[in-house]
């Protein structure tokens, strides 16, 4: 009679634990990161609590008559209390999992963004740098028509052709 009586108010005394612990974390209030954290904390340690308690429960069933009726009874019990645990543990995690999905998603469209703006200024340093190439070489072909003959042009122009290719090359190389 004295087991019966401890197992069922072990019984009352775990499932009005297991009411408090899910009445702290209704469905749908952990939406932070931090909350995420304390509610997988805290299932943790409930559930080491539970696990100290339903084995205790249990070590009593094998002082009784029907043990077997006991130990089921127990273990519906235990099921039953690690049903909340579970639900609020896999919330947390998957609020977790979210967050740092649209972390990761504004890091990468942050990258992409400056990585778009480095491309693009680049390109506009290298198209003034023609320019101020392209403008450098009209002025010397000016000053030269007068004063270089043929051969010192063509020789003055292979050399510019082979810079050209030569800087064309180490900015391929570059890109990749």
């Amino acid at each position: 009679m004295r087991t019966l009586i401890l197992l069922i108010a072990s019984l009352v005394t775990a499932l009005a634990s297991a009411q408090q612990f899910s009445a702290r974390f209704p469905p749908g209030s952990i939406t932070t990161r931090e909350q995420a954290d304390q509610a997988i904390e805290a299932a943790q340690k409930e559930e080491a609590r539970l696990e100290k308690e339903f084995s205790a429960r249990e070590a009593e069933c094998y002082r009784g008559f029907f043990v077997n009726d006991c130990r089921e009874k127990v273990r519906r019990e235990r099921e039953l209390a690690r049903r909340d645990v579970r639900r609020i543990e896999v919330e947390a995690k998957d609020t977790r999992r979210r967050l740092d999905q649209e972390d990761l998603a504004r890091r990468r469209a942050e990258q992409d963004k400056q990585q778009a703006s480095e491309a693009e200024a680049k390109s506009a340093r290298e198209a003034a740098a023609r320019a101020e190439s392209d403008k450098r070489t009209s002025k010397a072909a000016e000053n030269a028509k007068g004063s270089l003959s043929d051969e010192e042009v063509a020789r003055n122009r292979a050399d510019y052709e082979r810079k050209q290719q030569e800087h064309a090359a180490r900015l391929e190389r570059e890109k990749q």
